[in-house]
């Protein structure tokens, strides 16, 4: 492994239509080593006023990164808003910098 190298990641996040509809991205780390565990947590959250009936996610593909667990909590309604949060628990494969594209909403 090397443990020298560290990888840096490039997260997004988007705010939709006057906080009607928020995307956010977070991150516990930005650098990392090889073998190092990151988790990614995407959050969407929009008022319940707002009926969504299906949200379709498509997560990054994470060519240069394993992923170890994927957990998709249950919907909170929580001061006027429902919040669903993914869950994604991954580890590098290389010692390069590397760039995580965004996932998608439709």
């Amino acid at each position: 492994m090397f443990r020298g190298s560290l990888i840096f990641l490039i997260l997004s996040t988007f705010l939709f239509a006057k906080e009607i509809f928020l995307f956010d991205v977070v991150a516990n780390k930005k650098n990392l080593k090889v073998g190092e565990e990151l988790k990614l947590t995407y959050t969407f959250k929009y008022k319940t006023k707002r009926e969504i009936a299906q949200l379709n996610f498509t997560p990054p593909s994470f060519d240069k990164l394993y992923i170890k667990k994927r957990q998709n909590l249950p919907k909170i309604n929580k001061n006027g808003f429902v919040i669903i949060k993914k869950i994604f628990l991954l580890s590098s494969k290389i010692a390069q910098k590397i760039k995580i594209d965004p996932a998608t909403i439709d």
